[in-house]
């Protein structure tokens, strides 16, 4: 099996692990927060400010080490001028997430 094709079936035999899930959905939060932080060029001190909470706040967030309220959410998304929209999907319309890792760079254990 190629290690491309292995790993690709690893990660769909993940795809309904809740803890799984929350992660992907923790990382897609963090990288459009980051984004936008780059878009508007607010560092995290002046996010920190925008928020009303410490910079070490800030980088629990960014860091993924935050559990978001929506409150938390609602805050974040004003202090970046954007809008919070959540959506509920049928679950077999959600599809496992597209991630694309360079072949070289996973490393698969050897069969003793």
């Amino acid at each position: 099996m190629e290690t491309e094709e292995w790993f690709r079936d690893m990660l769909e035999s993940f795809k309904d692990d809740f803890d799984f899930r929350l992660e992907t959905i923790i990382l897609d939060l963090t990288e459009k927060i980051s984004k936008r932080m780059k878009e508007k060029n607010i560092n995290r001190i002046k996010l920190a400010e925008l928020l009303q909470v410490s910079p070490s706040a800030v980088t629990k967030i960014l860091n993924g080490s935050s559990n978001f309220t929506l409150k938390s959410l609602l805050s974040l998304v004003d202090a970046l001028e954007l809008d919070l929209k959540i959506e509920f999907k049928e679950k077999s319309v959600i599809t496992s997430p597209k991630i694309q890792i360079p072949v070289e760079s996973v490393s698969i254990p050897q069969a003793g």
